[in-house]
């Protein structure tokens, strides 16, 4: 049994993963494979303390291997629903169930798009959006 399970691995569910990990708890982040965080998605974050200037990509990247190093584990399964327990959950992903003592739903959100013409095809090369 996994003491968390964090649904989400952008920046919010990996900030989680990393003080849960270094608190010694056993935890576990499921993150979708079909929906990536959306930070991924951004050709620059200049907003994030100690890394100007850095690609959501990266930003990522570095987080997760953060949560790596105090033990955290990593799954790509799409969460289908969560079950309460009498001793705490059970999340039911698309290829098992893993129970768990306490879950944090990180999953998100998602930017509305213009829906104007080459908005697709310039994203990241003058389109873009801003979470702020």
């Amino acid at each position: 049994m996994h003491d968390l399970i964090i649904i989400g691995a952008g920046p919010a569910g990996l900030s989680a993963g990393i003080f849960a990990g270094r608190r010694g708890l056993k935890t576990l982040i499921l993150s979708d494979p079909d929906l990536p965080s959306q930070a991924t998605l951004a050709p620059r974050v200049d907003d994030y303390p100690g890394l100007p200037n850095i690609s959501g990509m990266e930003l990522v990247k570095k987080m997760k291997e953060h949560a790596l190093s105090f033990g955290v584990e990593f799954r790509e399964e799409r969460v289908l629903g969560v079950k309460k327990q009498e001793d705490g959950f059970r999340v039911v992903t698309s290829s098992t169930e893993y129970p768990a003592r306490a879950l944090i739903f990180a999953t998100g959100a998602k930017h509305r798009k213009a829906e104007i013409p080459g908005e697709e095809r310039f994203l990241g090369k003058g389109v873009s959006y801003c979470a702020s």
